[in-house]
């Protein structure tokens, strides 16, 4: 687990390279690719998911944000949505492809 907000250099290519294969997990799963630059709520979705992902492996705000090339308040965002998305009715069809997301990878 990364705790300090400064990514150690030998840990940078690790993140980097889980961070692609989530998002050809997510592509492959919901045909949509995170790093699409659009607001397109599909996109953003699979953008929140991912860095979801990233975060449950222990990585910082703060490191997930460096190696996706957001700032570390969106993924502080990310995170906050996600909690909302999966205890909020109305999100089931986002609920089901987390489901779907977190077995393919």
């Amino acid at each position: 687990m990364i705790t300090n907000k400064k990514l150690r250099m030998e840990e940078k290519p690790k993140l980097r390279d889980l961070a692609e294969r989530l998002c050809s997990v997510m592509l492959e799963v919901s045909g949509v690719d995170a790093m699409q630059e659009t607001r397109r709520r599909p996109v953003v979705m699979a953008r929140v998911m991912v860095a979801n992902a990233l975060l449950a492996e222990g990585y910082t705000e703060h490191a997930v944000g460096a190696v996706l090339g957001w700032d570390h308040a969106t993924i502080h965002h990310y995170r906050n949505r996600m909690e909302a998305v999966l205890t909020t009715p109305g999100y089931e069809d986002e609920r089901d492809l987390w489901k779907r997301f977190k077995r393919s990878i």
